[in-house]
């Protein structure tokens, strides 16, 4: 039995992602989603992985027309994060893992989608994980495949911006991230705990990227999209 490590709302509000780590859409640095529809795609855009919305995560060879690797995890509904310590974990909507690349204890790993086909998790330039799916690298193509992926960022508001906002039944951040990123009007997001703007947790949406204010507690992020 595969054993994981499993994150609290708590102990993932450690380490902030950035909006410049947000450009680079071939990887996945710490604190980075993919819910269901977003991938992120290869520099040469002729590989990509992909969050399927029967909760499978699929590695998709443009070139020849072929999935070169999954998760094998179909019917179990849910995202994919890249956590601080390094390991890449798939959650369902109550916060129990069902997959992961047991890679964790490296703090600061990133998921990578390569030219060469490989999907490798690496912690600075060490490799931890791959799907052993490399070949030759081919060169690069007219890029339409669209990348995108969700930043998460512990500890920090955005205030402002907001069309529209949530109470919500159940203090998740995760939900309140997956309804921007299904929301093409949405650019960023806040989650607020319970106590804070009443008895219940609050997400508010965003169609600007405010600036940041340090807020202990609360999650913000934004949806990056090519």
């Amino acid at each position: 039995m595969k054993k994981y490590k499993v994150f609290s709302l708590l102990s993932l509000l450690v380490g902030v992602s950035t909006e410049a780590a947000a450009i680079d859409y071939s990887t996945l640095f710490q604190n980075q989603i993919l819910f269901k529809g977003q991938k992120i795609v290869a520099n040469g855009c002729l590989y990509s992985l992909t969050m399927q919305s029967d909760g499978n995560l699929v590695l998709y060879d443009y070139h020849h027309g072929s999935v070169l690797w999954s998760s094998n995890t179909a019917g179990r509904n849910g995202y994919t994060i890249m956590q601080p310590d390094g390991n890449l974990v798939m959650y369902n909507w109550n916060n129990v893992p069902f997959w992961s690349t047991n890679t964790w204890g490296h703090n600061g790993g990133h998921l990578v989608m390569q030219d060469d086909g490989n999907l490798v998790v690496y912690h600075g330039s060490t490799p931890l994980w791959a799907s052993n799916t490399n070949g030759e690298s081919i060169a690069s193509t007219t890029c339409d495949i669209r990348a995108s992926k969700t930043g998460t960022e512990p500890n920090w508001d955005r205030p402002g911006g907001d069309y529209v906002h949530y109470k919500m039944n159940t203090a998740n951040y995760s939900h309140c991230a997956y309804w921007c990123s299904q929301d093409n009007q949405c650019q960023a997001f806040t989650y607020v705990p319970p106590g804070v703007q009443g008895n219940t947790a609050m997400c508010w949406l965003k169609n600007t990227i405010p600036a940041k204010t340090y807020a202990p507690g609360m999650v913000s992020g934004y949806v990056a999209r090519e």
